[in-house]
Order: C-alpha cells, then structure tokens, then sequence
C-alpha cells in the first residue's frame, strides 16, 4: 500500500469505496486504507460460512457487506483475518494485479528477498514443513475456543487447516499465509530503516515513509483487550512486543515466535523465523528474545 501511494497509484487517505464501489456501504463509506493499514476501521467478524477461505470472492463479498463495529478511525483492535483480503482486493483493483504479484515484482525479486505470499511450485519444492503445536494459545483458541475472537474472526478458515496444505501454501492470505525466511523478511524490513532505499534502489519515497512508520494509535486494543502500539501496517514496540526495546522500532510479531522489525534510528533490521510455533505468546520465544538481546549487545561493543 506504501509503495502504491508512494508513486502516486493510490491514495491512502481517501475512501476505499472510490476503487471499490462495493465496499462503500453499512458504515464504511469512509474508510481509507490508513484505517484499515492502522487496525481502526473497526471490521473484525465477516459474516462467512465457516471454512469458505479457498473459495473465490467468498471473504469479498462478506466484507462488502459487513457494518463497523465502532466509527472508523476512533477506536483500534488488531484485523488479524480482514486486513489481508481488503488490502488484497484494493490492489487488484488499483493496478489490475493481485497483491502477491504485485510483492513478488516490485519488492521481493527487486531486494533479492526470500518471501512469497502464494508459492510458486519451485517455491513450494523447497518450503520446510510446518510441525503444529494445538498448544500454541493462537492454534489453540482457533480450534477450541468457541468463544474467542479467534475463534469467531478465523471462521473462513477450515479448523482442520495444518498450515501445510496445497490452498496454504499456494494461493495468497496477506492476513496470515505468508513464506519466508529470516533473511528475507529482514530484506524487505532493510529499506524501511534506511530512509526507503537499499543498495542504491529506492522503494518508496522518504517522505511517505516517515508517515508510515510514525505511530498511529496507542491504548487498548478492543480484540486482544491489552495495550498496543501500531504504525500504519506496523506493530510498534512495546512492553509485550519489544522489538529490541527502542520505542521507535516497528515491524511484526507472527503466530508462534516469528519476528521482523527495522530499527530507523540505527539503520537496521532483524528478523528470526521457526517453523514449530511456541505455546507462549509470540514476544515471549526465548530464541529471539535471547538473538535480539544478543543482537544488541554486540553493536553496543562495537
């Protein structure tokens, strides 16, 4: 979305209806994809028929007709199964092509970044296999925990998922089904913390950049019920998520212990990837807990 609006293709203050008619109503004819980049758009629970992900158009049209669950852009809680399907949707229809087309030609082959949203199948020849672990308290409360937002939020997605199907790896889920590895993620994170280049190439303008990653919301986060930090498409840190403890570091925190962030101040980015999610609360994976301590020290000592 950054790099759309940087070049001048979308405008990410203005209505998402203007490209997507469709989505113009119910309390949504407002919303921009700041609101929805930010977790402020209030639109959580699409009304769907329990385990229809795969199915084409099944998550747009829900989303279409879904209504706010408070006024846009006054209130946050974390999107973590509709943010994907409207960004991807509003991609199509602002360059004609999907958003995992649109990565892989634009910013994963131009940084040389290891990451794939929809595998091609040499990509998926050499993915590694995910080792589920129903303890993980996100797994866990998506298959068993009727009454949690997980639970009612992830209802497209069939609850006998094992992360390692062919519709998981193959077809594109921007809220959740993205592959990579460490280097890659951090890839990707490297022009955010340099001012918007890497190598000499520029990926998006610096300007935008610095309102991208500026803090957008802070206070309690209406799902997860606990204080939170975003950027606009980015968490930021905070006591839960640290990224290294410096207040202006952002990135992401993924399901089991996979982590991403860039640190603007010193030019930097880091990324730690697993493929056996923890029990424990992602921020809370000794590994990358000890690697970014770790990280840290040395350039203290450098």
């Amino acid at each position: 979305m950054h790099v759309l609006h940087s070049r001048g293709a979308l405008d990410i203050d203005a209505p998402i209806a203007e490209h997507w008619p469709e989505f113009g109503c119910n309390g949504k004819e407002k919303i921009t994809a700041r609101m929805v980049l930010s977790h402020q758009a209030g639109l959580l629970c699409p009304n769907v028929i329990e385990g229809t992900l795969w199915r084409p158009g099944a998550m747009v049209r829900a989303i279409e007709v879904m209504t706010p669950e408070w006024t846009p852009g006054t209130a946050a809680g974390y999107h973590s199964f509709t943010y994907g399907p409207i960004l991807q949707e509003l991609t199509l229809r602002t360059t004609g092509r999907t958003l995992g087309a649109f990565l892989r030609d634009e910013l994963a082959r131009p940084f040389a970044a290891d990451f794939a949203v929809g595998l091609t199948p040499t990509e998926d020849a050499r993915r590694a296999h995910l080792v589920n672990n129903n303890d993980n308290s996100t797994i866990r409360a998506f298959r068993f925990e009727p009454e949690s937002p997980v639970y009612k939020h992830w209802a497209a997605l069939p609850r006998t998922e094992d992360f390692n199907s062919i519709e998981w790896r193959q077809q594109e889920f921007f809220s959740l089904n993205g592959h990579g590895n460490a280097r890659g993620i951090a890839r990707l994170l490297a022009p955010l913390a340099t001012d918007g280049t890497l190598d000499g190439k520029r990926l998006i303008k610096s300007g935008h950049l610095a309102g991208a990653i500026a803090e957008h919301w802070s206070g309690i986060d209406r799902v997860a019920g606990c204080p939170g930090r975003f950027a606009a498409g980015f968490q930021m840190s905070d006591a839960l998520y640290p990224f290294g403890g410096y207040s202006a570091n952002f990135g992401f925190y993924g399901i089991g212990g996979n982590v991403g962030f860039a640190d603007p101040l010193r030019g930097l980015s880091f990324s730690y990837c697993c493929n056996r999610p923890i029990s424990g609360a992602a921020g809370t994976n000794p590994l990358s807990v000890q690697l970014i301590e770790t990280f840290y020290a040395c350039l203290e000592n450098t």
